[in-house]
């Protein structure tokens, strides 16, 4: 959720919203840092009026058993990396001319993927075809939802 939280426990409401820096400024946020708000949705179930002040031992023990249920269920280390997520690590870095995709690949994300759009390209797959030539299936496919190919 890039850094958002929020948690229910018996009709109380804690969240945050870790909100959005400009990209050169990011190692300037820190998740310590976030505003908690707390609601009791079973009085104010529009969320009209936080608590936070008010109920700071509540707002306290939802916040950290917030921590407990990320730690228990894997959400940390918190990630509120927004370019290189949607852009794939492939993005940032110098474009590659030559991949290998080994067997049991079952998606590369587009980001991430050979860049064939508008452009000359060869593929070259090397493939073991068993004696009696029963073979089925794509050796390759590049696309998305605007459009691809496929080898089969």
């Amino acid at each position: 959720m890039l850094g958002n939280r929020g948690i229910w426990y018996k009709g109380w409401k804690a969240v945050t919203f870790h909100g959005r820096l400009p990209w050169e400024n990011k190692s300037k946020w820190s998740f310590d840092e976030d505003k908690w708000e707390l609601y009791n949705v079973e009085e104010d179930f529009s969320e009209c009026h936080d608590l936070s002040e008010t109920h700071r031992d509540k707002l306290r023990q939802l916040v950290e058993l917030w921590w407990a249920e990320a730690g228990k269920y894997n959400v940390l280390p918190l990630d509120d990396r927004l370019q290189e997520r949607l852009l794939g690590r492939a993005a940032l870095e110098k474009e590659k001319t030559s991949y290998t995709c080994y067997p049991g690949t079952v998606r590369i994300p587009e980001g991430s993927a050979p860049h064939t759009t508008n452009r000359s390209y060869s593929i070259t797959a090397e493939v073991d075809i068993p004696a009696d030539g029963r073979v089925e299936g794509p050796i390759c496919a590049i696309g998305g939802t605007g459009g691809g190919s496929s080898s089969y």
